[in-house]
């Protein structure tokens, strides 16, 4: 049947009320009925499929804000990094050397740790050195150390 038709015919059957629509034969009353629930069918997905979209619409609006937030708190970041960067980069060279760390050496490193002693090569401080004396019980060194010995 074609869709011209069929909407003709709900449109008849939404027009009438059950008591016209029984002076019809029953052949005529089905195919009204059924015109009818077919047409309420597809407004009824079209509703839903309307309300998905609006609400992806909303939820991708809501996506593109903080996007635009972790953009803005990244873009802050990277500029901070930029500017040390340049800072120390700019100090080299003036100076024709890099410059010194500002890393201090820990409160507990100070202590035990004796900087002068040096792990093997391309192994960390342990810190499990013998501990028969004192100066067997520090470990390699205070960058490398990632044990506390009091």
């Amino acid at each position: 049947m074609a869709e011209s038709k069929i909407a003709d015919f709900a449109a008849e059957a939404a027009a009438q009320d059950a008591g016209t629509l029984r002076d019809y034969d029953p052949v005529k009353q089905l195919e009204l009925v059924a015109c009818l629930v077919h047409t309420a069918r597809a407004r009824a997905r079209d509703d839903l499929a309307d309300m998905l979209c609006k609400r992806v619409s909303v939820i991708v609006k809501k996506a593109k804000a903080e996007l635009d937030d972790i953009r803005t708190r990244q873009r802050t970041v990277t500029e901070k990094l930029i500017a040390a960067t340049s800072r120390c980069s700019s100090s080299w060279a003036r100076t024709g050397r890099p410059p010194r760390p500002t890393m201090r050496r820990p409160r507990w490193h100070t202590r035990r740790c004796a900087p002068w002693r040096a792990a093997p090569p391309g192994r960390p401080c342990t810190g499990t050195a013998s501990l028969s004396t004192r100066r067997d019980s520090r470990c390699s060194g205070w960058r490398a150390c990632r044990v506390r010995r009091w």
